[in-house]
């Protein structure tokens, strides 16, 4: 496939539509690869997907065997065979796929409990608390899976930035930098918090500037492991920051 799609460069850095790779692995059945790929894009995804499922109605215990279930049978029933790259958005194509899945469950009178074959997804991290506070009680189904779609890649965005500061040895700024990502009105708080730090105001301001082009960059870089362009993965980063915006 020709570079241009492949990279989206953003400061002279490239990288690869990753998450499409993962469902090419996913369609592979009988693979070696096959398994892991799955397992690492229902570990990734199982939030945005569990959201939707609970704004459409279903108790928590339900919606997380639906989860579970429903990135088994997209391998299972061939759901992947129709994801293409190059004709959308990852995020869109997900979307899609767990309406369908809905409508076919809707028609069915069982359904194959969590557990057994069925393993893919851990809910170690669950919280039914945070489900119901990051949600109206009127939101829509498309609504809470687009925010939690984006508030996963903006978690997972923060995890690389922590990650490469720490190797640096910066952990500690990276710290005091993070309560200070978005702009505030009043830049009043940026002496105490460079003050805590030994740097001057000048100093930290324009750390703060930097931190926030390297989240910036991680992001679009996130993003664009979804999408199939460069001009997509800014169009979907600015979609899911308004997202993420919204109550």
């Amino acid at each position: 496939m020709d570079k241009a799609r492949n990279e989206v460069r953003d400061g002279g850095v490239g990288f690869q539509t990753t998450h499409w790779s993962l469902v090419m692995q996913a369609r592979a059945k009988g693979s070696s690869d096959a398994g892991a790929a799955l397992e690492t894009l229902c570990r990734t995804y199982w939030r945005p997907i569990f959201h939707f499922i609970r704004a459409r109605g279903y108790q928590s215990d339900e919606a997380q065997d639906l989860t579970q279930e429903f990135f088994y049978t997209v391998i299972d029933k061939g759901y992947f065979d129709q994801a293409d790259e190059n004709r959308g958005r990852f995020r869109t194509f997900l979307k899609t796929a767990i309406k369908n899945f809905l409508a076919n469950q809707w028609k069915k009178s069982k359904r194959q409990k969590r557990g057994g074959e069925i393993d893919f997804c851990s809910f170690d991290e669950f919280e039914e608390d945070r489900f119901q506070a990051s949600n109206s009680a009127d939101a829509s189904p498309d609504k809470a899976y687009d925010q939690q779609w984006a508030r996963t890649t903006f978690e997972s965005t923060l995890d690389r930035v922590r990650e490469e500061m720490a190797e640096r040895g910066h952990l500690e700024r990276f710290e005091i930098y993070k309560p200070h990502l978005m702009p505030r009105a009043s830049g009043s708080s940026y002496a105490e918090a460079a003050a805590s730090v030994n740097m001057t105001e000048q100093a930290f301001k324009s750390g703060i500037r930097r931190f926030r082009e390297r989240v910036r960059m991680f992001f679009l870089q996130a993003v664009a492991d979804t999408v199939s362009s460069p001009q997509d993965a800014e169009s979907e980063a600015r979609e899911l920051m308004k997202a993420m915006t919204q109550v």
